[in-house]
Order: structure tokens, then sequence, then C-alpha cells
């Protein structure tokens, strides 16, 4: 071949990069074609260009990016109905060339996937890095499906499909509750936000056996049943990746009444809740937020005493706690003083006004069969008996003789129960209106049944870190007791102490300390 035959051949021959023209295979079309400008792309010049960088590709890349993270065999058909979505949610136009073009695009851009020609028009596209394994033990587990659904009757597939659907609902349905999570987050309100609505009519369904328009299935007890199996669900198919109120709300509460590791353990291996190690979590993000606001403040009061309806008086008790500590010189121990805090209810109405309402005639609680325990007879272990001798009392002393005592002990027992015998006679003669219980210890509690129960509001105040044998501790809750009456605006504060703090707190106010309750 001559060379001016090997120039011609070079120049013409798209394939080659020619020596004379200086243009690669893949800008042989902008060599060899004219490029008119038209209107619209003077206008537009983005548009007109392809926008091939631009925000119409953005959720094609997004799509790819999202393969790569998550290797699977799709059809590229997917990859073209992502972009359409997006040209008519921008509104952008998109070329029937561009939409040629796209597979070379993406397998420019993302040189990791590999593209596969399936059947006639089809593509496959997958990540090169996909293992063997994995496509080998879903083929087979599909393979699998398609041969048990066959020897299946329609009953059974329809179960197999709902099962399937529930599980990809519940697995895509967003995380709602935040971490860690708050009061506002575990209402009975939030229930709706992690739990997918196809499970929310199964379980209903389920649980009625009626249609949702029906009132069984709008019942109080099958709603309770529905939101408390729907949660179960929803944690145990996520694999405790969506939180929900009954994960968070059981095992807390399991935790605070019995404080046994293992049980909230057991209840976390059977789904219906966090483990022992998040509940401490959140145990502990709950303290520190609490140490942060004592930092302002001398006492932290719970809401539950300010409500309205409590009285203006309370009762702070405070004692210390070694923490079931012990060492042999008694010495080194981490001591604390907890402190509880009581306020009376004022009740709604009394008991006289009820009466009075209602116009019938009083009749004594009726007392319940539900048996829970066993009764007072029941031996469920017999227990020897222990003899260390006989008991041997105090001396007698010397000059009682001298005081002019005479009565015997079993004189003035027998007294002091006819003195009782009469008293519970005359209450029951309602004679006098201001006969009342003797004594705050509540003895004869058993003759006030007319008297309405109302239970007292008690919150638990926030412990002190110090030994309550210091001076300066008991001056502390005396302080935190002011604080509360001034905070609360009660009338008083009533302390309640054992004999060792009330003699320190005796001391705080006798060294001048200026306290008042």
């Amino acid at each position: 071949m001559s060379a001016i035959a090997a120039n011609i051949s070079g120049i013409c021959a798209k394939d080659l990069i020619s020596g004379e023209a200086k243009y690669h295979s893949s800008c042989y079309k902008a060599f060899v074609h004219i490029m008119y400008e038209t209107d619209e792309a003077v206008n537009n010049p983005t548009e007109a260009m392809g926008n091939n960088n631009g925000e119409v590709y953005e959720a094609v890349y997004s799509f790819c990016e999202a393969l790569i993270s998550n290797p699977r065999v799709v059809e590229f058909k997917e990859v073209r109905n992502v972009l359409s979505d997006e040209e008519d949610k921008l509104g952008v136009v998109v070329t029937q060339s561009q939409y040629k073009n796209l597979l070379r695009l993406i397998s420019n851009k993302f040189e990791q996937l590999v593209f596969l020609n399936y059947q006639q028009n089809k593509v496959l596209m997958y990540l090169s890095t996909l293992k063997l394994e994995t496509v080998v033990v879903e083929n087979f587990e599909l393979k699998s499906d398609v041969a048990n659904q066959t020897s299946l009757d329609e009953n059974s597939k329809t179960v197999i499909n709902a099962a399937k659907i529930l599980n990809e609902k519940i697995k895509y349905h967003p995380r709602a509750m935040a971490w860690p999570p708050e009061e506002k987050d575990l209402g009975i309100d939030k229930v709706a936000d992690c739990v997918p609505e196809l499970l929310d009519t199964f379980c209903t369904i389920l649980l009625s056996g009626q249609l949702l328009d029906r009132d069984k299935s709008r019942s109080d007890r099958i709603v309770r049943l529905k939101n408390s199996l729907a949660q179960d669900i929803v944690y145990s198919v996520s694999n405790g990746a969506i939180k929900t109120p009954k994960s968070v709300l059981f095992p807390s509460v399991v935790k605070a009444l019995c404080n046994n590791t293992e049980v909230v353990k057991l209840i976390s291996r059977c789904g219906h809740g966090i483990g022992y190690n998040l509940v401490e979590e959140i145990e502990t993000e709950f303290a520190l937020k609490a140490i942060n606001e004592q930092t302002l403040n001398r006492v932290l009061i719970p809401d539950e005493c300010k409500q309205f309806n409590n009285l203006p008086v309370a009762l702070m008790v405070a004692d210390n706690i070694d923490n079931l500590e012990c060492t042999m010189s008694g010495a080194g121990t981490s001591h604390r003083v907890n402190s509880i805090l009581v306020m009376k209810r004022q009740p709604q109405e009394t008991f006289e006004e009820n009466l009075e309402g209602d116009g019938e005639q009083y009749h004594p609680p009726v007392k319940r069969k539900c048996k829970r325990s066993l009764s007072a007879d029941v031996i469920t272990r017999e227990i020897q008996d222990y003899y260390g001798g006989r008991r041997v009392g105090p001396g007698v002393l010397s000059h009682i003789q001298h005081l002019g005592i005479t009565s015997s002990y079993e004189k003035m027992s027998r007294k002091l129960h006819i003195h009782y015998l009469v008293w519970i006679e005359l209450r029951k003669l309602k004679t006098h209106p201001l006969l009342l219980v003797r004594s705050w210890t509540g003895f004869f509690i058993k003759i006030r049944d007319k008297v309405a129960v109302i239970q007292s509001t008690m919150g638990y105040l926030d412990t002190l870190d110090s030994p309550a044998t210091d001076l300066k501790k008991a001056y502390e809750v005396l302080c935190r007791g002011r604080e509360i009456k001034n905070k609360l605006q009660l009338n008083a504060v009533a302390c309640v102490f054992d004999q060792a703090f009330y003699a320190k707190c005796f001391g705080s106010r006798k060294n001048n300390l200026k306290v008042h309750l």
C-alpha cells in the first residue's frame, strides 16, 4: 500500500487514531456531522446539551450507587424508569438519543458495573464483585419457592404472599423514633408512626375476625391487643432496628419493678423489647439530663408533685443508704441520701356529697373474689421450732414499791381494753361528728369504712452523693425542703428523719443556721 493510500485509510477508518486528522473514534460524529444551533438551543443551552451532568441524572447516579452498596442483579429497565420519573418531576425534556446513550453513560461512569444481554432487548445489570455464591443461593431459593408453591393450595399461597408483603413493608418503613427517646415519643399516639398501615389492618382483622367498619374491630380490647401485637412484629422483623413505644417501655417497667437482669434479657430474646444494655443507656441519658438541670437548681421537683389537685402541705422523708456495701471497719462505703416527697391529693368531691347527690343508701364495699394469692392458713414450708431456753425479763426495780403503784399488768390491760371497747361502741352510735381515729398510727382503721381513701402523690427526689453523717449534708436537706416550699408555694413542709439524721438537723438549727420550714 502506498503512503497516500495509508493516510486516506487512517482518516476514513473511525476505529483508528489518525495521524493526520488527530481524532479518536468516540469523537467521529462531532467531526463528520455539522451541528446547527436552533432557537431553542440558544434560549435553553443547558437542555440542548443533553444535561448529562445536570439534575436529571442525579437520581440515576444515586440508584447506581445504591446498587453498588447493596449488590444484586437488576434489569436495566429500572434505570430507565428512574430517569423517566426524574424527567417528569423536574420538567426537563430528555431526548430519545439520551435514552439510547444511557447505557454507555453509566458504563463509562461506573466501571464496576457489568451489563449482560438477556433474551431480546433485555439487559441485566450487576456489580462485578458480586459473589458467585450469592447468585447460586438466590437462584436455588427461587427454584425451591416455585417448586413448593406448585404443591400448595391457594390459601397457603395467599398466606405466604401476605407474609412477604408485610416483611417488605416493615423493613422499608422509616425510623420515626429519636434516640434516646423522650417522653413524648412513647405515647399511645406514636404507635401509628412505627406500624405500617397494612400490618395494622392485618392484625385488626386477625384478632377480630371481622372487617374494619364493624364495632368489634374498633373495641378497646381489639385496639389494645392490635397495638401490642403489631409493635412486637415490627420490632422482631426489623431485628430491633425500628424501636416502638412498647419495645422501650415494657423492659424499662419490668426493670423498675423487679430489677432482674435475666427477666429483661428474656423479654428481649422473645422479641418484646430492647435489651438490658439499652435500658441502662436510656436511664444514663436521663440521669445526665437531671445532673445538668441540677447544676442550676438545688433540688429537682418531680412533675407529679406539681399537679393542681395537691394540698398545700407536703411531707419530705430523707434517709441514708449505703448501697449494700460492707467493710470490716465500717468506713469507705459510698453513702447516699435518698429523699421522697409525699403530697396528699385533694379529693374532687367528698364522700358525703356523693351520698347526697346519688340519693342512695350507703353499702359497704364488696370484697373481691379474685383469688390471686394463697390464704394465710396454707403452709408452703413447715419451719421447725427453735427453743433457746426460758425467756427472762428485766428484774423488778427496788424503788417501785415507794411510788404507790399497786395495779398489776393484768388489771391495767383489762382497764385499757374496756376503755377501747367503750370508744368503739360510741363511734358506732354516730352521736358526735368529732369522734375520729385516735393517734396517727391508724388504730381501728376498720371502722372508718366511710372515709374515701385517696392515693397520695409521691415523687422521688434526686439523691445526694454524700454520707448523711456530715452536718453540712443535714443543712443541705433542710435547704432543699425550704426550696420545695417556696417553689410549690406550700404552707408547710414536714420533714421526717430517723433519730441520727434528726440530731444532725437539730444541730444545724442550733448553730445559728437560719432554716424556715
